[in-house]
């Protein structure tokens, strides 16, 4: 979604030559950006975990209590 807004503000801003909206949106679209990678990291490692639970035959045991 910042990326998106980002980016329309950082047009606005430019076609209006209202440099101080266009710096915003330059950094509303690289926080996107950010954002979107960091999530791209977390699923990746989040599915390395996995395979590798898988691989080596164990998982995560859960101890219930009585």
């Amino acid at each position: 979604m910042d990326e998106i807004a980002g980016k329309a503000k950082q047009k606005l801003g430019h076609v209006t030559r209202n440099t101080r909206l266009e710096a915003e949106g330059t950094v509303q679209l690289l926080k996107g950006k950010i954002e979107s990678a960091v999530g791209e990291i977390k699923d990746a490692v989040h599915d390395a975990n996995v395979e590798a639970r898988g691989r080596s035959g164990t998982q995560k045991k859960r101890y219930v209590k009585d």
